[in-house]
């Protein structure tokens, strides 16, 4: 097209012939219709999701996370989010929750890293992110909900590693999901679902969320609560209100052990993705081993739960059928330390 174009343009330049004003024409012709293949052949790309977020996140990318809302990505990748949702374009809100979530685990605020403390701009951006990408959660296919879970993993870890407190009720990050999804609660077990995946199991040929923001923050100090503390009362928190929300008498309750389910399902996904591969990641750790703090965040998350578990008799045969899937899967990812420590 350059080569095209550079010969016509040359004609106003240079008086030509007639046959040189043939070969003009042609040269015009040429340039367009090579102009016109390939704006057709890039338009599927274009179009597509992937497109989208990786034009709304360099936008964002380098900014402060406090700064987010005052950039046209931000806006732009709610609305994507929430618009493939509503059609039911599940390729491109793949796409575009993939994209985000693992920009959101992979960016460093490194002001707000250092300072470790709660700050109201990360807390609304973050906040109003989430809650504008789940828009229309409610009504839309379980997929939907499954990948915005792996949108709610990436702002956790986001929001942990600025210094949000995620045992604040007054400043809640995941309420807004929970709020979208009132008037259908069948798409609450797909959104945790997502959220256990991007956390735990290895996310589109990459390394789990967790296992990445572990090996990014590798210099902290052991006894730092943004490594698994803070996470895994996040998780907690979110999985208690799961359960308000999906339980809200005791019939319902008594009716259904889903969230004693969800909660083994963490165990699982923990002991049989997140620690064979904190196992066999290669690090150069100088504080802790990495294969240690899937076992920590086992337990710690366990530790929180229960505390916050209900008393009553209804309530009493699930505890047991946690604790003891706990035990179970404890043991199996103890033995994957052990062997690694040998």
């Amino acid at each position: 097209w350059c080569v095209a174009t550079g010969v016509a343009l040359t004609s106003f330049l240079i008086p030509l012939v007639y046959v040189g004003q043939l070969w003009q024409q042609l040269a015009w012709f040429g340039a367009v219709v090579l102009l016109m293949i390939a704006y057709l052949w890039d338009l599927p790309w274009r179009l597509s999701g992937d497109y989208v977020a990786l034009w709304a996140i360099r936008g964002l990318r380098g900014n402060p996370v406090a700064e987010w809302e005052s950039i046209e990505g931000y806006s732009a990748l709610q609305t994507a989010v929430a618009a493939a949702g509503a059609r039911g374009d599940v390729g491109s809100l793949r796409a575009l929750a993939l994209r985000l979530s693992r920009f959101l685990v992979t960016t460093h605020d490194r002001k707000a890293e250092l300072t470790d403390a709660y700050n109201r701009g990360r807390y609304r951006a973050l906040k109003s992110l989430l809650s504008g990408c789940a828009q229309g959660a409610a009504t839309a296919p379980s997929a939907f909900a499954y990948y915005i879970g792996y949108v709610m993993a990436g702002v956790l870890l986001q929001a942990v590693a600025g210094g949000h407190p995620t045992d604040d009720p007054e400043h809640e990050l995941l309420s807004g999901v929970l709020r979208a999804l009132r008037s259908n609660h069948e798409n609450i077990n797909p959104l945790w679902t997502g959220v256990r995946h991007a956390l735990c199991r290895p996310a589109d040929h990459s390394m789990p969320f967790l296992l990445t923001y572990w090996l990014a923050h590798n210099d902290w100090p052991a006894d730092d609560p943004r490594r698994v503390t803070r996470i895994s009362g996040g998780l907690a928190r979110f999985l208690q209100a799961c359960s308000a929300q999906m339980y809200a008498t005791d019939e319902q309750r008594g009716n259904d052990n889903q969230v004693g389910e969800m909660a083994i399902d963490l165990y699982r996904d923990i002991a049989m993705y997140l620690g064979p591969a904190g196992a066999h990641a290669r690090h150069r750790s100088t504080t802790t081993r990495l294969s240690d703090l899937p076992l920590t965040l086992l337990d710690d998350f366990h530790t929180q739960l229960m505390r916050s578990w209900p008393t009553d008799t209804i309530a009493s045969g699930t505890r047991i059928d946690v604790v003891n899937a706990y035990e179970a899967f404890r043991a199996r990812l103890g033995a994957v330390v052990t062997r690694v420590a040998v």
